[in-house]
């Protein structure tokens, strides 16, 4: 018979924990949930590190790609206002499903063709 071999655990992670209230009682003019509760109200209680510097995005090619004259996803508009990129974002989906009028546009924008 072998003796029973040492059960190997994960070692513990070293990543932090991320930035986030696991409460939706954190009140930003609050001060009492940073006191009380700090741990659970971490992003609004200022208690984040901060996060190095991220790396630049990637060069994208859109080389070769075109836009039909009935594209409706326009640049300027859907670089305004995030909540304009989603909107950007989904009509790309439903182009890149369909219709496939958008391709270059939805490139440039960072979006799959």
């Amino acid at each position: 018979m072998h003796p029973p071999s040492p059960s190997l655990s994960p070692p513990p992670s070293s990543s932090p924990s991320p930035c986030v209230d696991t409460i939706k009682k954190c009140k930003k003019n609050k001060s009492v949930n940073c006191k009380k509760q700090p741990q659970k109200c971490k992003k609004t209680c200022g208690l984040c590190d901060s996060l190095p510097p991220s790396a630049p995005p990637p060069e994208i090619n859109c080389r070769g790609l075109t836009d039909a004259r009935k594209c409706k996803v326009k640049k300027p508009k859907c670089n305004k206002k995030p909540a304009n990129m989603n909107k950007c974002k989904k009509n790309c989906k439903k182009d890149r499903k369909k219709k496939k009028l958008c391709q270059k546009t939805c490139c440039e924008l960072g979006f799959p063709v």
